[in-house]
């Protein structure tokens, strides 16, 4: 089901291929959405926000130039074999702005405590709010070569599987911010995953625990996006001045 969301609401981008398996041959047409608890409206493709979007099978293929302006489907991949495909998508930075209390709500409903301590010892409360944020994502369509999605795609913010993404029901991940483990940070971070059930995807959280450039995601099932970052997580990195 596709809804309407305005930038403040649309807290979940994603990517969705047209099937989880790939046989040798197969075209996977890949789309993007955004929204909320994985519900949301299908974005169209802009190649003036691209900053990298790559799939890696056998090979790596850089897919920036696949789309057509304005299309729901951001590219097509032909799989070259059964292994499986690792998709990965990074945007450039957008800005929203909201007005103060709105934009203190947007911070609580997704959790992002540390700027919102920052807003608040500051005594900042009115007046128009301005965030710049860049959308990262990446998804796995199953295949026994599982090692491909442990590839580092080169996303400034990135989390890599330590194991199948399809066969773990606790994921371990490590956290890369610009190819390096991300260290630091006295918060934990959250980051969604997602079950597939008769083709449907389902928000859950799992807890990623403290910043210290690996974490566990929770996981059920294949098909189930790979997010490109936990929310908190990302409060963290604006706070400190690693997404602007």
């Amino acid at each position: 089901m596709a809804v309407h969301s305005s930038p403040a609401r649309a807290h979940e981008f994603w990517l969705a291929p047209s099937a989880y398996v790939a046989s040798v041959g197969d075209t996977v047409r890949v789309s993007a959405f955004s929204g909320m608890g994985f519900r949301g409206e299908a974005r169209r493709y802009a190649h003036a926000r691209v900053v990298r979007f790559v799939a890696v099978d056998a090979e790596r293929t850089d897919l920036a130039d696949s789309g057509l302006e304005g299309d729901s489907v951001f590219a097509s991949v032909v799989a070259r074999d059964a292994g499986g495909l690792l998709i990965a998508y990074e945007s450039n930075a957008a800005s929203i702005e909201l007005p103060g209390a709105e934009f203190d709500r947007y911070l609580e409903e997704d959790g992002l405590d540390v700027p919102l301590a920052l807003r608040r010892a500051s005594g900042v409360k009115d007046g128009l709010q301005r965030e710049r944020y860049a959308r990262r994502a990446k998804t796995w369509v199953s295949g026994p070569s599982w090692r491909r999605a442990c590839t580092v795609t080169g996303l400034a913010l990135e989390l890599v599987p330590l194991a199948d993404p399809g066969c773990e029901q606790h994921l371990s991940l490590r956290v890369l911010f610009r190819g390096r483990p991300l260290v630091g940070g006295g918060g934990a971070g959250m980051a969604p995953a997602a079950r597939t059930r008769h083709g449907r995807a389902r928000a859950s959280q799992a807890r990623l625990g403290r910043l210290r450039g690996r974490g566990a995601l929770g996981q059920a099932g294949r098909g189930a996006p790979a997010h490109g970052g936990g929310r908190r997580m990302a409060g963290f990195l604006r706070a400190h001045g690693a997404i602007r």
